[in-house]
């Protein structure tokens, strides 16, 4: 009785995995606004795949054909996640023509929890030394705003740069995005997020790099904003308890709302793009996975960097959560992506993205 119970069990498990493992690859078609949970899915994505392939190799050993033929389609489906989550290009290269872009979450400069996270981060952009240098989650308060642009503008050398903030407290506290260009930029217009509640923001540049020119949008999408105990799964039963739970629930609301208020916002950007008179790049902290609906409406018209010319998962998330990959550069199919990669060091929760690119051939 038991073996069978538990032979059913086994069945069980496999079929629910298969289910969550379709779901997830037709996450990105759902608008969050219609069905969130779908997108909240996503997030397990890794895991799914590899526990199919766990009952894959199991049944082609114990050679139930009909059960290994299932869990094979599946297999050949999530293919084309797996494509969108890992990168197949370890010998990528760079030329003398390419423009260095950086993207990076510097997380406030850490000025609540770690007074040396500011030289760490200046210390990194200057070993990378891109050319220009986007920066969301930008944080100024005077005492650190003489020690970033003394050092970015005057020792680095970038000579043109602006400030975008979307959120102010007093009496001297400033939060938005960042772009700091040793190549001339006009036209700097903030890309509104509609009349919803939000420190997040995003706006676009005109860049012309030696003759060149292209739009570039730097975004920083909707945030979750969740606290550890609201993540963080109960391991026993002394766990549950009515606080706990009410955390949970918490969690999953936050969620909820940032999946659909990044749903909104990506069809601002979107906009942008289609109005754009030339080739567009973008870049910047989608808080946003590759199977996810907001990435997805990006990359119908532009291609994803890393996944062009980077290798690996190219987790850029630095936090508790691993594998997680929500920063992205995009670019315009006519432009050359050359190399890409993660910079594994960081003064903040997110990793720095890196790609070489050619805007004009």
């Amino acid at each position: 009785m038991l073996p069978r119970i538990l032979k059913s069990l086994f069945y069980f498990i496999f079929f629910v995995n298969g289910i969550l493992l379709v779901i997830c690859l037709t996450a990105r078609y759902v608008n969050p606004i219609i069905f969130w949970w779908p997108s909240a899915i996503v997030l397990f994505f890794k895991y799914i795949a590899i526990v199919n392939i766990f009952f894959l190799v199991l049944f082609w050993l114990r050679k139930r054909v009909a059960m290994a033929i299932i869990a094979g389609l599946l297999f050949i489906y999530s293919l084309t996640g797996i494509a969108k989550v890992f990168a197949f290009h370890p010998f990528a290269s760079k030329s003398k023509n390419s423009l260095k872009l950086m993207a990076y979450n510097v997380e406030s400069f850490q000025w609540y929890a770690n007074a040396n996270a500011l030289h760490k981060i200046l210390a990194d952009i200057k070993t990378e030394n891109p050319d220009i240098l986007c920066m969301e989650e930008y944080y100024i308060q005077e005492k650190y705003r003489k020690l970033a642009f003394d050092t970015l503008v005057k020792a680095d050398g970038y000579k043109y740069y602006k400030e975008y903030f979307v959120e102010t407290a007093p009496p001297d506290h400033k939060f938005g995005l960042a772009i700091f260009s040793r190549y001339p930029f006009t036209n700097f217009t903030p890309i509104p997020y509609g009349i919803m509640r939000t420190n997040n923001g995003a706006y676009y540049v005109d860049v012309n790099y030696k003759g060149c020119k292209f739009r570039l949008i730097n975004v920083h999408l909707q945030s979750a904003s969740l606290r550890e105990k609201e993540y963080e799964i109960p391991t026993s039963e002394k766990d549950l308890t009515p606080f706990r739970y009410e955390l949970l629930k918490m969690g999953l609301v936050k969620l909820r709302d940032a999946f659909r208020k990044r749903s909104l916002q990506v069809d601002e950007v979107e906009n942008i793009i289609e109005k754009s008179p030339g080739k567009t790049i973008v870049c910047g902290d989608f808080n946003d996975l590759a199977l996810s609906y907001a990435y997805s409406k990006l990359t119908t018209r532009l291609d994803d960097a890393y996944l062009k010319a980077g290798f690996g998962l190219g987790s850029t998330y630095a936090g508790k959560i691993p594998f997680l990959r929500i920063d992205h550069i995009l670019a315009s199919p006519g432009m050359k992506i050359e190399k890409t990669y993660i910079v594994r060091k960081t003064g903040s929760d997110h990793y720095p993205l890196v790609s070489y690119i050619v805007p004009c051939e």
